[in-house]
């Protein structure tokens, strides 16, 4: 599906590659961002089960949009953005450098350290009370090598694969016929007993179970979907056993086995240094989940309870969510946008205006969520404040040329165009943009000009390829513009406008079925691009004689204020009553 990466080669010409995790369904890739200059990991899905069943995809995409709604918290890996790249999602979290958890199981300080292992806990709770607040009620995975360190020692919990899919989708089958979660990992770290490493029993995700069975409550076995927190503190209670004695509580070679232990088998007690959190970790690990804490407040205040004893001081404050700012609510809208969620998008973003109203970014932003859904005169008065705010805004003049190039305000597009070309003389898209708007007002020879120009600045420049075999073909020019149409059809259109444009070069090339169903992948992407359905009903219309078809499509052009369509609504409307 799409390309794979490896060590020292870049994502984008941006993202440079130093490490790569692989896990049943998801893959993160270690980077270093060329343009911000900071680490991230680059999670997205990997192509095997999404072979299987682009329901791959969707989970993945449910996941992202949990991470991004938690926001920001000391003890949450944080998401920062998400990006389609090669035509896949990719979600990008903050790199904690410290290693995890897992890393230091066994270790005298770890296992020796009661306090900072206190420490470690409370700081989890805290963690997992903000996740809580923020709409995630069950992780369902929790284990050492998911609760990350900061190089200062803060514990962060991380990958919430399995918090949200499971309850917005069924289950994923992977190629090899095993049922996987999204987990980046999907094998047991660190899981100890008695000095030696546990059997690989990994990840599982089938109709009813998902998680590691090293960690799993008794009840998660039967139906992961329907657990509650109190789950999340079985497994939490498996964890601080685990990295107090330096081993797990149950230990066995097949996921049955794990059941079998978890189900029927009293935990062993903590002795020595540990004792003294015996109890709390008994009641964690209750077969009966009404035995068991009810959720992360009352372990953390057993954890504070514990620590106070121990050391005769104040066990730390609880850490909250950290307050958004107007960047901050900006970024959310951004993110929420590109996952598809316009109107979530559009109230993060007037937060952000909120806040500071003389964000102009946010502006920009705000106007982009606007048009994608239709509301383009508000997403021009949206472009008009940011361009108020910073003239030189180019993305803002260009937005406001493409938008106008929709409403067939042709010539004030052309406008447009020629302001962002004025701030940045070498954008290839603002040329093609300018030349299709020329086009479409018959200047074929102006057109002819800036799609040229656009080529020499951008080689691969699909659209305008396709434009120019349109331009070429109006002038009579029929064996250039067949080779403009072969260079001119997009293999992996992402955009609207990437597959309008792959519509209209298919029509010209006399391939009108493929060029329809271009036109709806478009119309999937923006249902409120009157180009698109003006495109389609034109090829409904004149090639495929389908004319009630093309009558819908006109009248739905025309509610979008395209020019054109009036006439091809009377000219459908004759043909249909002669």
């Amino acid at each position: 599906m799409g390309k794979s990466w490896q060590v020292g080669e870049r994502i984008d010409n941006r993202w440079k590659i130093h490490n790569i995790l692989l896990g049943g369904m998801a893959i993160v890739y270690i980077v270093y961002d060329q343009e911000l200059e900071e680490p991230f990991a680059a999670k997205t899905f990997r192509d095997e089960p999404f072979s299987v069943t682009p329901l791959v995809a969707e989970r993945f995409k449910q996941e992202a949009t949990a991470w991004i709604n938690l926001d920001a918290h000391p003890n949450v890996t944080r998401a920062v953005m998400v990006q389609i790249i090669e035509d896949k999602l990719f979600l990008f979290l903050e790199y904690v450098p410290g290693g995890s958890l897992a890393d230091y199981i066994g270790t005298p300080q770890l296992t020796n350290n009661l306090p900072q292992i206190l420490i470690f806990g409370l700081q989890f709770c805290d963690g997992m009370i903000h996740a809580s607040v923020k709409g995630i009620k069950v992780h369902r995975d929790i284990k050492p090598c998911n609760c990350l360190l900061t190089q200062e020692g803060t514990l962060k919990v991380t990958d919430f694969g399995l918090a949200k899919v499971l309850d917005d989708i069924g289950p994923v089958k992977t190629a090899r016929g095993r049922h996987e979660s999204a987990g980046a990992s999907s094998s047991i770290r660190g899981a100890k007993a008695g000095g030696s490493r546990s059997p690989n029993v990994g990840l599982s995700l089938t109709g009813k179970t998902a998680g590691t069975a090293a960690y799993m409550a008794p009840e998660q076995f039967d139906d992961a979907k329907h657990v509650d927190a109190r789950a999340d503190v079985y497994s939490f209670g498996v964890m601080l056993y685990q990295i107090a004695k330096g081993g797990l509580p149950f230990v066995a070679r097949t996921w049955k086995g794990f059941e079998r232990l978890h189900k029927t088998q009293a935990p062993p007690k903590l002795t020595g240094k540990g004792a003294k959190l015996n109890a709390l970790v008994q009641t964690c690990l209750a077969k009966d989940p009404t035995d068991r804490f009810s959720n992360f407040i009352e372990v953390r205040d057993g954890l504070a309870e514990v620590y106070e004893k121990l050391t005769g001081q104040s066990a730390p404050e609880p850490a909250a969510g950290e307050e958004l700012d107007a960047i901050d609510w900006d970024h959310k809208g951004y993110n929420l946008n590109k996952l598809g969620y316009k109107q979530e998008a559009l109230r993060c973003v007037d937060r952000a205006i909120e806040l500071d109203p003389d964000y102009e970014t946010a502006w920009y932003n705000k106007a982009i969520a606007l048009s994608q859904i239709g509301r383009h005169e508000e997403a021009l008065q949206s472009l008009d404040r940011a361009i108020k705010l910073d003239p030189t805004q180019h993305d803002a003049w260009f937005s406001r040329g493409v938008i106008l190039r929709d409403l067939w305000r042709l010539k004030e597009a052309v406008e447009c165009y020629d302001r962002a070309l004025k701030i940045d003389p070498r954008d290839s898209a603002a040329l093609t943009n300018k030349g299709g708007a020329l086009q479409e007002l018959g200047r074929p020879r102006a057109a002819l000009a800036c799609l040229e120009r656009a080529l020499r600045l951008n080689p691969h420049d699909y659209e305008a390829w396709g434009i120019k075999g349109t331009v070429l073909k109006d002038m009579g020019r029929a064996k250039e513009a067949r080779t403009c149409f072969d260079f001119g059809l997009d293999p992996k259109p992402t955009e609207c406008d990437g597959w309008i444009n792959n519509g209209n070069t298919l029509t010209a090339k006399g391939r009108h079925r493929k060029a329809v169903a271009c036109y709806d992948r478009a119309l999937e992407l923006d249902p409120n691009n009157s180009r698109a359905w003006f495109n389609k009903g034109s090829v409904l219309f004149h090639s495929l004689r389908r004319y009630g078809d093309a009558l819908a499509c006109f009248e739905k052009a025309k509610s979008l204020h395209h020019p054109k369509a009036v006439g091809a609504i009377s000219e459908c409307r004759r043909k249909l009553d002669p």
